[in-house]
């Protein structure tokens, strides 16, 4: 494929000026070669757009030699987002519509996974595979748990031989095939009786039966509910006293859901006075550390994001307002990284609600494209189960405390993650006050 640069005014120009060198005028005084690119410039340009995958139909076009392409309408296809038009299949640099053509050329369009499929494989013959789409960068929730004749369901798989089990928090990136495991049913078990515990709920109230053999232990059952967080499952509707998982399942029960709110408190719109942001090669103030996100598919939850983080002692503070006082709110940090793959600990990344530290299990962002090379996308990283709001106001920070410098150049003089919203669920009421003009200007 061969490509120059388009200069419309220039070529006819060019072509008087050496007809004049040779004597000729231009009009009828020089002869004309058969086979000159005067000639070749009658010829038309082929330009196969090929969408780039098994079944598509290929887009064609028909331009002048020496001309550019005009881009076509963006295309669509099932459960992918396009991402442009290519110079080749492997889609590694983007095509220039401004370059002129003078053979014909094929445009590759490139794509990008938007939707996954989870098959749930029952894993013996004659049984029927159930199929669930879910968002890429997103987890995939547990179905109910199958029936089998003169079987027990045991676990959802990795592969059929049932080698491990799948983990439900596992973000779902391209398509899975979880496959069920069975033990043969002897009679000597117990059933656990899930109950969703809320007005109106569906099936009765019952969110899930499980068999269980005697004396073996079982795993909760990760039911989903829209806009709330299931906190663990109880022994009375009243939820005082939670079911032991981690004991051996000794009698027939009924558990019963607690559901907590599920609040999103958006680091756009916290308070950007006083604050100085720093970056791979500059810096910046103010509302200036707050991102658009470049692509859909970074996932952000309001499209907006806290970068320019990278110095010791930045800041984000949540002021929350609790209609009550809780001991047991659960706190989530919905966090990204650029360039560099990323670990944060207490030790370099402090997280503290109305003054103590939180303890936390590391943050492990990894994966993550090069520099110039992409975005990787959002997700939610559980900070602490227990966290205690007391009535009335309440201050969470997130706080950048270390100085580990990334990269042999620039201006990245912190590890920083970047950050999304910050999460609380809890029993009680939230509330808090936005500072929504933050993105009302120019964001970059």
């Amino acid at each position: 494929m061969k490509f120059i640069k388009k200069r419309k005014a220039l070529a006819p120009l060019l072509a008087v000026c050496l007809l004049a060198a040779c004597g000729g005028t231009g009009n009828n005084g020089g002869s004309k070669n058969p086979g000159t690119s005067q000639n070749q410039e009658q010829d038309s340009i082929t330009v196969t757009f090929d969408l780039n995958y098994e079944g598509a139909t290929n887009i064609t076009q028909e331009v002048e030699y020496n001309d550019v392409a005009e881009e076509p309408a963006t295309p669509t296809r099932d459960r992918y987002t396009f991402t442009g038009w290519y110079e080749e299949k492997t889609c590694e640099h983007k095509f220039d519509f401004e370059l002129a053509l003078t053979e014909d050329t094929t445009i590759y369009a490139g794509w990008k996974l938007a939707i996954a499929e989870v098959t749930f494989d029952l894993n013996y013959e004659g049984s029927e595979n159930s199929v669930v789409r879910v968002d890429v960068g997103t987890t995939v929730n547990q179905p109910v748990t199958p029936e089998r004749d003169g079987y027990i369901f045991k676990a959802w798989c990795v592969d059929a031989s049932a080698s491990s089990e799948f983990d439900f928090t596992t973000l779902i990136n391209e398509d899975v095939t979880v496959y069920a495991s069975w033990e043969a049913d002897d009679g000597e078990n117990w059933t656990l009786t899930y109950m969703w515990n809320y007005d109106d709920a569906p099936n009765n109230g019952v969110a899930n039966k499980v068999k269980v053999k005697k004396n073996t232990k079982t795993k909760s059952y990760a039911a989903e509910r829209d806009g709330y967080y299931l906190k663990g499952w109880y022994t009375e509707p009243e939820c005082v006293n939670e079911y032991d998982f981690n004991a051996r399942v000794s009698a027939s029960a009924t558990l019963y859901a607690r559901w907590f709110f599920k609040d999103t408190f958006e680091t756009e719109y916290v308070d950007y006075t006083g604050k100085i942001g720093y970056g791979y090669s500059g810096n910046v103030s103010g509302v200036g550390l707050i991102c658009k996100q470049k692509e859909a598919m970074q996932n952000a939850s309001n499209g907006y994001y806290a970068g320019w983080s990278y110095y010791e002692g930045t800041t984000y503070e949540f002021v929350i307002n609790a209609e009550e006082a809780v001991e047991d709110a659960v706190l989530i940090g919905r966090f990204s990284a650029e360039a560099y793959d990323m670990t944060f600990t207490p030790e370099n990344y402090t997280i503290s609600v109305n003054g103590v530290a939180l303890s936390y299990n590391a943050i492990n962002i990894t994966n993550v494209p090069g520099m110039g090379a992409g975005y990787k996308e959002f997700a939610d990283f559980t900070i602490n189960k227990t966290v205690p709001l007391k009535k009335g106001e309440n201050s969470i920070k997130f706080i950048v405390s270390n100085h580990d410098r990334l990269g042999e150049s620039g201006t990245m003089y912190a590890t920083a993650p970047l950050f999304d919203c910050c999460r609380v669920y809890s029993d009680t009421k939230l509330s808090w006050n936005p500072l929504t003009d933050n993105v009302n200007g120019n964001i970059s």
